[in-house]
């Protein structure tokens, strides 16, 4: 989390979180029901990323965990 904006996550660290999570963008937007472009905007800044996403990329399970 951002140590300006405890409600936030800068893109990368959604991005790293993400990736330790062994998962690829489309496969957590499917995942989620959403589209892939959707996170390729969070994770390049272009949106703001939501504090539902990151709280529920925090929560979700490592692949083959």
């Amino acid at each position: 989390m951002n140590a300006d904006d405890p409600g936030t996550c800068s893109p990368a660290e959604f991005r790293r979180l993400r990736q330790d999570r062994g998962r690829n963008v489309s496969e957590l937007a499917e995942e989620w029901g959403i589209s892939r472009y959707t996170i390729y905007r969070w994770e390049r800044g272009i949106t703001p990323i939501p504090r539902w996403a990151w709280l529920l990329l925090e929560r979700t399970r490592n692949h083959g965990s």
